[in-house]
This record gives structure tokens, C-alpha cells and sequence, in this order.
């Protein structure tokens, strides 16, 4: 995964050394278009297996390892056209958002279909599976905080469910 250092000088110092001391749960900040900005050690074992995107929506709809790695690939498509429509929803203006929604819907047939018909509810907790070649099929469970409402930033952590366990 490409340096998110300069990403990173945009999130609050003390949020990601709160973040960076979760040494067992994987932590994720993300902006309205839902790139990358931050992500702690676990979430980079995790996420960097399979992607060098920093931008979540993307990896979803363009890049095949996400179908593979995430195991309810259909579910996780329609949350993040969901979140990207709240995030036009708050900034219709946003110059980087509509750039990213012109490229997906460009590319994608599905970004396309979904985008077309989807509703702005997103999940700000619930359950994502991973399928990993050495990990096996692993069930987090994840909530979503808001950040700072100007900036629109948001805080995904995730816990394993039931006996998985992240721990090196």
C-alpha cells in the first residue's frame, strides 16, 4: 500500500496515536470519498494483503481481489454507494466526490446500478467477513464513528466475532 503519510497530516495527532496504540483491532480513517487517511498496524496486515487502493470504494468495485476478500462483496458494494450518497447528500459540491462518482460510474456497471438505485442508509455497525488465503474466512465486527463533522471524517474499528483472533 503506497505511504499514507501526507493523508495522515490531515487526521487530529492525538486520534491517531489513540488509534495506533490498538494493537489487537483493526482501525481505519476515512474522508467523505471514503479514502484511506489512516489505518493502524493490524488494519494494514489485514487490508495490505490484497490492495495497494487507498481509496475504499475503489478497490471495491475496481479491483477483483476485493470480490475474493471480501466475502459479502454484495453487501459491502451497496454500503459504500450508500455512504458515498450521504456524503453528496452533505456537500453536493464536493469537487473530489463527484470526480470519484464520474470515474465509478464510468467503469463500473455495478457502481453504476447501485448508484442509480441505491439508498443513502449505510451501515455504521454490523458484521464484515474476509475471506484470506492464510487467515481463512474471519467475521469482524465494526462501528463507524463520525469524527469532525467539517471534515467529514470517519473512525471504522473493527473486533474479531466470536474466536477469531488478530494477534501476530
Amino acid at each position: 500500500m503506497r505511504t499514507l503519510n501526507l493523508l495522515e497530516a490531515s487526521v487530529q495527532p492525538e486520534l491517531l496515536q489513540l488509534m495506533h496504540s490498538w494493537r489487537y483491532y483493526p482501525a481505519v480513517i476515512v474522508d467523505p470519498q471514503l479514502e484511506v487517511l489512516a489505518l493502524n498496524l493490524t488494519a494494514q496486515r489485514l487490508y495490505g494483503r490484497v490492495a495497494d487502493e487507498t481509496n475504499l470504494a475503489r478497490f471495491v468495485f475496481g479491483n477483483q481481489a476485493a470480490r475474493d476478500f471480501l466475502a459479502d462483496w454484495p453487501k459491502v458494494a451497496r454500503d459504500v454507494v450508500a455512504g458515498l450518497r450521504v456524503a453528496a447528500g452533505n456537500d453536493p459540491r464536493n469537487p473530489a466526490l463527484r470526480v470519484l462518482v464520474a470515474e465509478l460510474t464510468a467503469s463500473s456497471t455495478e457502481f453504476r446500478s447501485l448508484w442509480s438505485h441505491s439508498k443513502a442508509e449505510p451501515s455504521s455497525a454490523g458484521v464484515l467477513r474476509l475471506r484470506d488465503a492464510e487467515l481463512g474466512l474471519m467475521s469482524l465486527n465494526f462501528q463507524v464513528f463520525g469524527i469532525d463533522d467539517r471534515t467529514g471524517q470517519q473512525l471504522v474499528v473493527f473486533q474479531p466475532a466470536g474466536t477469531a483472533d488478530l494477534r501476530p
